[in-house]
């Protein structure tokens, strides 16, 4: 990068870190940053007046992703990095424009490499703390001063290779030094930038050449890195994409020019500062302030992986009730439906159920300020059909079955999916005058499609599917009191609720997750009386209330990793299974000759705020 020549200057791309191991939140106390002109705070600028006027002494024309990940910076006020030669507390940004990554000659001038801008560090006493997030972002200067005309494949090839293997070298060296968070950007496609893009088609095979050589290399090199130091979270951002990204569509992403420069283009850098935002790149090679923003929220979406993607532990939540509600509503009929001598009991249902709660969890609003509480909603429903039948076995006993297929939309935080339902359930009923005891088993496939994650950025977006298996198994036992046309009937209830959701990974272009299998169980305790008053020998209403628990429970964190990158997986856990709590319901059924019709709702309140109902209107004949 030539200093007399500051309108084509390059360094390259972007983001990102977190360390997460078995954490559930992440938290850092600062931004300490090495690189080149992509990083720069005003280093430059402080020491030589580069560049100069229309850029905003930094190589943009506003500020760098690395001060948007340190703060909020106003334009016109202070920088949330100071600049070389600090050492802390707060964010320190050591990186220089023009910068190499090794100690080559470097056509820009004395300017401090990454060798020595972490070396600079240390030795002014600058330490790493276990909550200080390092980004690194280099090597874009090696490359450019080895693409100049003439310069062979070889040659070129050559450098990039070692270029990369210094990243790998000082990012491990990082590590060594007590870093437990490091980002490391790999560089954008250089044939994608204007600076290439105006030498024509060797001009832009030879960036291409020049930066795929070198993001192969520096990925495998810091997984070397990575291997030798395993209690550091080296978390490798692909700025590449994300520039590819922006180029290829420019307006979904707010742009509406993403080739040329702003400073080359006389009607943007005389326009006002939202106007010149309007371009994505400033100069030839450098993004605007508003790439810049676009960067450091991308690089937030890696390094906050781990909460922003814990509400996909709802996938497995929302199937937990949801067998509780099937086996609920199996209950229900098996203690209705006593048939005589070999008549069978056919039934057809419409049912339904919906439940929202409270999630919680610990995020951090940006590096440097506290982590709280924040809490979501968690919404889902489910509609379908139910059908089976009951039989008289004889000796008081009644053998039933049950078929369901259930089918809606869960929004849970920053993710939604659309779960369905397909389970068999059965029953063994026995019944001595007025007392009763049933047993059921069941279980069933769980289909979550058209699953999708909210990134800070729209366009990078997550998608997948998965799958799962749910199961559930319990006891009931109780005793009708006769009180005339009114019936009173204390209930008691044992019951196992088991589900399980498959791993699945995602599907997206930027911090895509690979996640494992989750299990949810827990055994439950209830108590419940229940009424039915006879208002005719056809027709009767009925209501209940009681209350709901878990005797135990296990809660499987949710792991995940962040695909195809050497960032350490991370397991989180949600606000935790709440009990059914407090348990009521209504009622209203008919006889006419052969046929029953039935109409019941029952709904839930527990703790977390957590609202269940479900309902179902029944027809059943005997046949």
């Amino acid at each position: 990068m030539r200093l007399k020549a500051w309108t084509t200057v390059i360094s390259a791309a972007i983001f990102m870190a977190w360390f997460a191991g078995t954490a559930a939140a992440q938290s850092y106390n600062r931004v300490i940053s090495f690189g080149d002109s992509l990083t720069d705070n005003g280093n430059l600028f402080a020491t030589t007046g580069q560049p100069p006027f229309p850029y905003n002494k930094r190589f943009t024309n506003g500020f760098t992703f690395a001060e948007y990940l340190a703060g909020s910076p106003v334009l016109g006020g202070p920088s949330t990095q100071t600049g070389f030669l600090t050492t802390g507390p707060g964010s320190v940004n050591y990186a220089f424009g023009g910068a190499r990554n090794d100690n080559g000659a470097n056509t820009n001038g004395p300017i401090p490499s990454t060798i020595t801008q972490i070396t600079t560090f240390s030795g002014l006493g600058g330490t790493y703390g276990p909550n200080d997030l390092v980004t690194y972002w280099a090597g874009a200067n090696n490359l450019f001063q080895a693409t100049i005309p003439g310069a062979t494949q070889a040659t070129i090839q050559a450098a990039a290779v070692s270029s990369g293997l210094q990243s790998g070298a000082q990012v491990g060296n990082i590590a060594a030094l007590g870093a437990k968070t490091i980002v490391i950007m790999n560089l954008p496609n250089f044939g994608l930038l204007p600076v290439y893009t105006a030498q024509g088609p060797l001009g832009i095979a030879t960036g291409s050449f020049a930066s795929t050589t070198f993001d192969l290399t520096q990925s495998q090199a810091v997984q070397a890195a990575a291997a030798a130091h395993p209690g550091t979270n080296f978390i490798q951002v692909d700025a590449a994409s994300a520039v590819a990204s922006v180029i290829a569509n420019p307006a979904a992403f707010g742009f509406t020019n993403a080739t040329a420069g702003c400073v080359t283009t006389l009607a943007c850098v005389t326009a006002p500062f939202a106007t010149q935002n309007q371009f994505f790149f400033w100069d030839t090679v450098h993004p605007t302030d508003a790439g810049h923003r676009l960067l450091a929220a991308v690089i937030s979406d890696y390094i906050y992986a781990p909460t922003r993607t814990a509400a996909v532990a709802a996938l497995g939540d929302t199937s937990f009730w949801s067998r509780r509600a099937t086996t609920l509503d199996m209950l229900d009929r098996a203690r209705a439906g006593a048939p005589s001598g070999e008549a069978i009991q056919f039934f057809a249902a419409l049912a339904g159920l919906g439940q929202s709660s409270a999630m919680t969890s610990l995020v951090q609003p940006s590096i440097g300020t506290a982590t709280s509480l924040q809490t979501t909603t968690q919404n889902f429903y489910q509609g379908g059909l139910r059908f089976g039948g009951f039989k008289n076995l004889g000796y008081g006993w009644t053998g039933g079955v049950e078929i369901s297929a259930l089918t809606g939309h869960l929004s849970a935080g920053t993710i939604a999916a659309d779960p369905t339902s397909i389970s068999l359930d059965v029953t063994a009923g026995w019944r001595q005058g007025p007392l009763f005891t049933t047993l059921q088993a069941g279980g069933g496939i769980d289909f979550y499609n058209q699953y999708r994650r909210q990134m800070t950025v729209s366009n990078f977006n997550q998608t997948g599917s998965t799958n799962g298996q749910s199961g559930s198994l319990s006891l009931e036992g109780g005793y009708d009191i006769g009180l005339g046309r009114f019936t009173l009937t204390p209930v008691a209830r044992l019951g196992y609720l088991y589900t399980n959701v498959a791993g699945f990974n995602e599907q997206g272009t930027l911090a895509s997750v690979n996640f494992s299998n989750r299990t949810v169980q827990g055994l439950t305790g209830a108590a419940e009386l229940r009424g039915r008053f006879a208002v005719s020998s056809n027709l009767g209403l009925s209501g209940e209330i009681g209350y709901e628990n878990f005797l135990t429970k296990s809660i499987g964190a949710l792991r995940g990793q962040l695909a195809n990158n050497t960032a350490l997986p991370f397991a989180s856990t949600d606000s935790g299974l709440v009990g059914a709590g407090v348990t009521f319901g209504l009622g209203l059924d008919g006889h006419f000759g052969a046929w029953t019709a039935s109409a019941a709702w029952r709904g839930t309140a527990g703790a977390h705020a957590q609202v269940l109902n479900q309902g179902n209107i029944q027809i059943s004949r005997l046949f």
